[in-house]
């Protein structure tokens, strides 16, 4: 990557990860890789929510594990009137987790947890949480019951 990690790093806002101080340069670009992939992606990953807290500034993105070729992530929404995003300060729903493995910087693959209606051997239906791999499925949509 041409640019260091710091001139990348101030694009990344609302990135939270408490070792970040500690963490190799080499590691930082990954972290970064992966964020922006997310980001690319933030669309599809938010679902059904409504503006304003599907934009990018309304959202958190918190790096809970991280080693250099996997990733895991908590996407909460982030309630800031001062900012435009709208919801109480206290609060912080989470949007989606989402576990990325990575092979290079221009192939890194994303899996995300969604709530989706599924339907058992009975005809029971059910909201349960589907991992979804936008490698497989890019458009993130349920799988059909």
């Amino acid at each position: 990557n041409i640019f260091s990690y710091e001139d990348r790093s101030k694009d990344a806002i609302n990135l939270y990860y408490e070792d970040w101080i500690s963490t190799s340069t080499l590691e930082k670009n990954r972290i970064l890789d992966v964020y922006f992939k997310i980001i690319k992606n933030l669309q599809i990953l938010l679902g059904d929510r409504e503006a304003p807290n599907n934009q990018t500034k309304c959202v958190n993105f918190y790096l809970n594990k991280f080693t250099l070729y996997s990733s895991t992530w908590t996407l909460t929404e982030n309630h800031d009137d001062n900012i435009g995003c709208e919801g109480a300060p206290s609060t912080e729903p989470r949007i989606t987790d989402v576990i990325a493995t990575y092979y290079s910087s221009s192939n890194i693959k994303i899996n995300f947890e969604k709530w989706c209606e599924v339907v058992d051997q009975r005809g029971k239906r059910d909201l349960l949480p589907i991992i979804i791999s936008l490698s497989d499925n890019p458009s993130g949509s349920c799988p059909k019951s």
